[in-house]
């Protein structure tokens, strides 16, 4: 990892968290077409925000989204 990524990515927690929020994203095949899509929930188990994606998109690019939605806050 460069110095730069460091500032980023850290192996431990946050302390002290605005948010604690947990993603996922997913992508399945229903009657034969593709459905992806990513979800944002808080600590609570409350949906933050949800959405769907167009296209050919893996389920790592719906994660991906939904880690964008959450960038702004101080997250965990």
């Amino acid at each position: 990892m460069d110095s730069a990524e460091e500032d980023y990515v850290a192996d431990s927690p946050i302390s002290d968290p605005d948010l604690v929020l947990y993603i996922d994203g997913s992508r399945r095949l229903v009657e034969g077409s593709d459905r992806m899509g990513w979800v944002v929930v808080d600590d609570t188990g409350a949906t933050r925000e949800q959405g769907k994606l167009d296209g050919d998109t893996s389920a790592q690019v719906a994660e991906l989204v939904a880690l964008t939605v959450g960038s702004g806050q101080v997250t965990t």
